[in-house]
């Protein structure tokens, strides 16, 4: 079930961004829709060494800066409480 989703997913990302492998880890997405590219020529993805979780985000704004997403400390698949997601 979990890989029939990701295939999913996959191919929805597909219709929007062409992917590019940049490395063994990294991949870049360039938006199609003129709604994105107002904003962003790329954003790079780079995974953990294992594939379970994404390490750093990268997004390259129509004007060359930079956005940077360091994700550290990750816990994959832990339990978050229903009350979380309920409206106070």
């Amino acid at each position: 079930l979990t890989s029939q989703w990701r295939n999913r997913a996959l191919l929805a990302l597909k219709e929007d961004f062409p992917i590019d492998i940049i490395d063994d880890h990294s991949i870049k997405l360039t938006p199609l829709s003129t709604a994105l590219q107002m904003f962003f020529k790329e954003i790079t993805i780079h995974f953990s060494s294992t594939f379970n979780a994404v390490d750093k985000v990268v997004f390259r704004e129509k004007t060359d800066d930079l956005i940077t997403l360091e994700f550290e400390n990750v816990v994959n698949n832990q339990t978050i409480p229903e009350k979380t997601f309920q409206i106070p």
